[in-house]
């Protein structure tokens, strides 16, 4: 009945961003896209994909890239959002686990 450390530990979905949410907070900040890509034009193909959330689709990516998963996006944009969606989970645990030490 009780929980184990590791479920503990582990933010549930509804922590992360959804996939929309995310890439449009990514288009918007002027420091990572100073080009002014536009990320969001991929949630579709994404959520296609069955992902729906950051913590999905990071599980997801730890082997392969956006474009292994069947999503028609360059390889280096590929690569760029998949250091930026690892660094998002982990700012997220990291906020989830501070919350349960309160």
């Amino acid at each position: 009945m009780a929980n184990s450390s590791s479920d503990d530990s582990t933010p549930p979905s509804s922590a992360f961003p959804t996939i929309a949410q995310w890439l449009t907070t990514l288009e918007s900040d002027a420091d990572y896209n100073p080009d002014h890509l536009c990320f969001s034009q991929y949630a579709s193909e994404i959520n296609k994909q069955g992902y729906y959330r950051l913590d999905e689709l990071s599980r997801a990516c730890q082997n392969k890239g956006l474009h292994e998963l069947g999503v028609q996006i360059p390889p280096g944009l590929s690569e760029k959002l998949c250091h930026a969606m690892r660094r998002e989970v982990r700012k997220t645990s990291r906020k989830f686990l501070a919350s349960r030490k309160l």
